[in-house]
């Protein structure tokens, strides 16, 4: 078990704070230190969790291909860590669906799409609203 001292600052590490570490690796051409990563690692469903934030700060600011990146990296783990059947692993998928879609890349995001869809109507039924 972790310590407790180092787990309040990482739970509230935003999407924004990610997005910001993905940014100074761009500047800087070399990874810039990611607390949650080095605290949990990198497969940890929480730093997985910050990454889709990430993700969506970027999608939601209009980069697509950070966002897609960002969205592919979460899903591989939450994939290989939680199963597809997951609900982060569906939500994860969609999100990224919707970022290929809003960058022009239909036939992929169709198909993340439909996926996502149907495993939250096998998962949560029909009816469910």
């Amino acid at each position: 078990m972790l310590p407790s001292f180092p787990c309040p600052p990482l739970r509230h590490r935003t999407g924004a704070a990610q997005y910001q570490v993905l940014q100074a690796d761009r500047r800087a051409a070399r990874p810039a230190p990611d607390p949650r990563r080095q605290v949990l690692g990198a497969d940890h469903a929480d730093t997985l969790v910050s990454v889709v934030n990430a993700g969506v700060l970027a999608n939601a600011l209009g980069h697509y291909e950070d966002a897609q990146a960002l969205y592919k990296e979460a899903l591989e783990g939450f994939v290989k860590k939680l199963g597809t059947e997951h609900p982060n692993t569906i939500v994860t998928s969609g999100n990224l669906g919707d970022s290929l879609r809003k960058s022009g890349k239909f036939k992929e995001a169709e198909r993340l799409l439909t996926e996502a869809y149907e495993s939250c109507v096998r998962l949560a039924g029909p009816d469910h609203q």
